[in-house]
């Protein structure tokens, strides 16, 4: 079984960043895959800069409906302002792509689960962090609520001989190393939950600045993977399952 993983196109960026991500950058990504036999393709958020469903979203989401693979999921990042909850329906048909919100689903055939929602940050990753008390509690609201999200969608899951997860924001700041934001990576909360529930393998993205070394980590018997794109020269992460 073969697993692909990539994330943060952010097609249309502004300013000193337009110039690396590509339209072209993320063709070639996409492109890529069509040499190897990928069962599912996972995709972690931060699809587009667009702040409404616009035809350039249309052709981002166009180029993941291209992969050829069996099965597609994906979550959104923070930056995918163009997404409202009414589009999961024309996302998802009549092309075999999943958007996962505190969803879950079994692949029989694979035997593999996969559920996923964005994440969120807590300040957890970085004790040090001076923030007032309102953003604070603003940010640990965020994170409850898709702590929730994924735990229902892990419970579809239980039962499955592998268990995978997708995330936009970081469940450890072990795969974030060297991020100067690094307290707005992710959440130290979602590793407990993905431990508890036996998950294997755990990809997502957001965290460009991170050090190139850190971008995989065994935390918990946890797999971890940062796919961020640009991270891994605008190519998907291959994994043999």
């Amino acid at each position: 079984m073969l697993l692909a993983a990539t994330g943060d196109f952010h097609l249309g960026i502004k300013g000193k960043f337009k110039d690396v991500f590509t339209l072209e950058n993320v063709e070639r990504c996409v492109r890529s895959l069509e040499y190897f036999p990928v069962n599912v393709f996972l995709f972690c958020g931060d699809l587009s800069m667009a702040r409404r469903y616009d035809d350039n979203v249309k052709h981002a989401i166009n180029m993941l409906y291209s992969v050829s693979a069996r099965y597609r999921f994906m979550v959104v990042g923070n930056h995918d302002k163009w997404y409202d909850p009414s589009l999961r329906k024309t996302l998802s048909t009549p092309y075999c792509l999943k958007l996962l919100d505190g969803e879950g689903y079994y692949l029989e055939d694979l035997d593999l689960g996969v559920a996923g929602t964005m994440g969120w940050y807590d300040y957890s990753f970085s004790h040090k962090a001076d923030v007032e008390l309102e953003r604070r509690e603003r940010a640990l609201k965020a994170t409850n609520m898709e702590l929730k999200k994924l735990e229902a969608g892990l419970r579809c899951i239980e039962d499955a001989g592998v268990k995978v997860v997708i995330m936009h924001f970081s469940p450890t700041p072990e795969t974030v190393r060297g991020d100067p934001f690094i307290g707005l990576c992710g959440s130290s909360a979602f590793m407990e939950l993905l431990e508890a529930y036996g998950v294997d393998y755990v990809f997502h993205g957001h965290s460009h600045k991170c050090r190139d070394d850190c971008l995989e980590s065994v935390v918990g018997g946890v797999k971890v993977f940062n796919v961020a794109c640009d991270k891994r020269g605008f190519t998907p992460l291959l994994v043999k399952l």
